[in-house]
């Protein structure tokens, strides 16, 4: 069972709290579109990880396919999960608008199994989630099971503190209530602790903890475009999809050197962690290892459908640009209209802002 609770996201989104939530009426849902260093904008078509080593680790290993529909709407996300070191079982979810539904239906052809999970979040002005609801159900032959809970967040321009509160029932009397949050402060993410109790007819009560913490040795890796690389939440499994998408809000000013993982089953896992970029401040590659365990995730990008409408310009911390408007006015943050960009270099871009 705790597998299948892992598999879920307990360090995710699992949640219900009220019978619906709606969408907030002036947000433009766009998951996955990112707004490059350069001014351009892009959108991520694919998460692909490739995993060396063994152990206990790779339970949790999924990579990820994003399509979108002509105008940067994301409508579809294929999760395929890594079993005995190949990528298999894939599961398709569909993505829905007024209100933003997430919906996935899982029934292998091959037994009397399946799944139904539905999230439906209430987001902020940018896209980003605040809360999600959402219900699972399960069935296996006569029995059957269903999951639900809350999850929240509050953000600020560095910093963001997600908490999250989950239930998890079944026919045969099996209960799971689940806690958690995740911390970060200036850009940069501190923890993520997550804490389960157990409840089973004639068998008591059982608690067990995941705790991650993070660690920067430097501050090299500057993390322009915001990104929150696989691997973070190594225990988010087939949902995990949500921060790569930016549902979560921003990813972290830095990204760490180390991550450390333990858990009351007396796991330890000690990984390093490496990046590199592509020239427009996207991420190329990020690799965690340690262990004996190797995970090295690439991702890919192609050209958004509208390049209008940023909402903000990031630029390396070590760099210095000048903004200007259409008629040469400095400006200290984007403009409606032409806006003209001078690096520190002396070369210039145009971004348009709606």
């Amino acid at each position: 069972m705790r597998e299948n609770l892992r598999c879920f996201g307990i360090a995710a989104v699992i949640g219900m709290a009220t019978l619906f939530m709606h969408t907030s009426a002036k947000a433009d849902v766009r998951g996955g579109i990112i707004t490059c260093s350069d001014g351009s904008r892009v959108r991520l078509t694919e998460v692909r990880a490739k995993v060396n080593g063994s152990g206990e680790i790779m339970h949790d290993i999924y990579s990820f396919k994003f399509v979108y529909d002509d105008n940067d709407k994301l409508i579809n996300v294929y999760s395929s999960y890594l079993h005995d070191g190949n990528y298999n079982d894939e599961d398709s979810w569909n993505i829905t608008y007024n209100p933003f539904v997430l919906k996935e239906n899982y029934s292998p052809a091959t037994s009397s199994q399946g799944e139904c999970t539905t999230y439906t979040p209430t987001l902020n002005e940018r896209g980003a989630f605040i809360s999600v609801i959402g219900k699972r159900d399960m069935w296996y032959k006569n029995e059957t099971e269903w999951s639900e809970g809350l999850a929240k967040a509050t953000y600020d321009k560095d910093n963001c503190r997600l908490t999250f509160e989950t239930t998890d029932k079944g026919s045969s009397g099996y209960e799971a209530k689940t806690k958690g949050e995740n911390i970060w402060n200036e850009g940069k993410i501190l923890s993520s602790l997550t804490s389960v109790t157990e409840i089973e007819d004639g068998y008591g009560s059982e608690t067990y903890t995941d705790e991650y913490s993070y660690s920067y040795t430097s501050d090299i890796y500057a993390n322009n475009t915001r990104e929150t690389p696989q691997g973070f939440f190594l225990g988010t499994g087939e949902v995990e999809f949500l921060y790569f998408l930016g549902f979560w809000g921003n990813g972290p000013k830095y990204l760490p050197t180390h991550m450390t993982y333990k858990s009351s089953f007396d796991e330890h896992y000690d990984l390093d962690c490496s990046y590199t970029f592509n020239s427009n401040g996207t991420i190329a590659t990020s690799t965690l290892s340690g262990a004996g365990f190797n995970l090295t995730t690439t991702y890919s990008y192609e050209k958004a459908a509208t390049q209008t409408g940023i909402e903000h310009i990031t630029v390396s911390d070590n760099t210095k640009t000048e903004m200007f408007d259409a008629t040469g006015m400095k400006h200290n943050r984007l403009c409606k209209g032409l806006n003209i960009l001078r690096k520190s270099d002396g070369s210039c871009i145009k971004v348009m802002r709606e």
